[in-house]
């Protein structure tokens, strides 16, 4: 019976060591698919950090869009204004400057006609027709 004992304990002693192979080979796996993970973690946080930094370049670059539009309306409306003033000056500038031709042509031959000195009478018609076509526009 010593012998089948001594055999027994040999054999349990090559199963515990069989059993410490096989236990070492799974940790050592397990600790490669955790290196694996811990791995693949780090470059998933990496492209995230990257399409953080992509979005708040983009909400800035939109945010540079928003404020060149609001400025473009605002230069806009100004202009319409400045254009619309303009206009008011061009029509005031052209019945002013019409009237005073109109004053001046008829002002001239009238002169002549009444025997007054043509050309007194001709700036005296020119301004009168200048006032009397800016009246006219204002009208």
């Amino acid at each position: 019976m010593s012998i089948d004992n001594n055999f027994l304990q040999e054999k349990i002693i090559k199963n515990n060591l069989s059993n410490n192979e096989i236990s070492n080979n799974v940790i050592n796996e397990r600790n490669k698919e955790i290196s694996k993970i811990t791995n693949e973690l780090n470059e998933l946080s990496d492209i995230q950090d990257i399409i953080l930094k992509m979005t708040l370049e983009q909400e800035e670059q939109l945010d540079n869009i928003d404020n060149n539009l609001e400025i473009t309306n605002n230069n806009l409306n100004n202009g319409i204004n400045l254009l619309e003033e303009a206009s008011k000056y061009k029509n005031t500038v052209t019945s002013t400057i019409c009237g005073s031709a109109i004053g001046c042509v008829l002002g001239g031959p009238l002169g002549l006609i009444v025997g007054a000195n043509p050309a007194i009478l001709s700036v005296s018609t020119l301004f009168l027709g200048g006032i009397i076509g800016y009246g006219y526009n204002k009208i």
